[in-house]
């Protein structure tokens, strides 16, 4: 079976996906051809569980995304934006790219000086921890962002520019004395280099030992120009590569 029968031309990643059913529990393999006498790429491949809406032939991804109005489509009160951050209209959005962002995003007016940010914290019902694996993703865009600062284990070590997301984690040893907390903090850089829109997906899996309340998930920007973020994504779930 595969996605596409059609030629893939050009130099632009493009995106193909295949729904298909299963009436019985089955061993599912993935395998990826290149049947032209050609080089081909590919990347983020994913198989996900979810349902099929028969009237209008839409997939319906099963996962539970945490975040509230992901999309900005709301200008949801629970955002929080510094100065320079906005939510506007997506400018010149491509046939590709507009089922994916929808009609809004943030944009970000940079300031070398100062991080800019959108941000919101997620609060759950339950305390979480064992070790608990969130997938954390996003879209963003920019022409003219500057090269991302050097980072190590959350920590900035050279100058504070960046173009990317940062998650906050507040965490602590024993779940019935969350008033000791520390913070865990995880930097995810966009490519500055790339002027047109781009997915980041990574892990971050709480270690054994820890128990996490909080969640906060920030697209930050600082630098000359203008940046866009649309479509953040907490899920529990585990994607990546053994």
């Amino acid at each position: 079976i595969i996605s596409s029968s059609l030629p893939i031309t050009g130099t632009e990643w493009k995106r193909y996906d295949l729904k298909f059913e299963l009436e019985n529990p089955k061993t599912i393999s993935v395998r990826l051809w290149n049947t032209s006498i050609s080089t081909a790429y590919f990347d983020n491949v994913q198989l996900v569980e979810g349902l099929v809406d028969e009237d209008i032939d839409y997939f319906i991804d099963s996962r539970y995304n945490i975040i509230t109005d992901n999309s900005f489509e709301n200008s949801s009160a629970l955002w929080e934006l510094s100065s320079g951050a906005t939510i506007e209209s997506i400018p010149n959005p491509s046939d590709f790219m507009h089922p994916i962002l929808g009609e809004k995003a943030v944009c970000i007016n940079g300031d070398s000086q100062t991080i800019r940010y959108v941000s919101q914290t997620f609060n759950p019902d339950t305390i979480m921890g064992n070790g608990l694996t969130f997938v954390i993703g996003g879209w963003a865009q920019s022409s003219n962002a500057v090269p991302n600062k050097s980072y190590y284990d959350g920590a900035i070590t050279s100058d504070e520019r960046f173009f990317g997301l940062k998650i906050i984690l507040e965490v602590a040893q024993d779940p019935l004395a969350l008033e000791n907390t520390d913070t865990l903090t995880y930097y995810f850089p966009f490519d500055p280099s790339i002027e047109d829109w781009q997915y980041i997906m990574k892990t971050i899996s709480i270690p054994d030992y820890l128990y996490c309340d909080q969640i906060i998930i920030e697209g930050i920007y600082q630098g000359e120009g203008k940046a866009y973020f649309d479509d953040f994504q907490i899920y529990y779930d585990r994607i990546n590569t053994e």
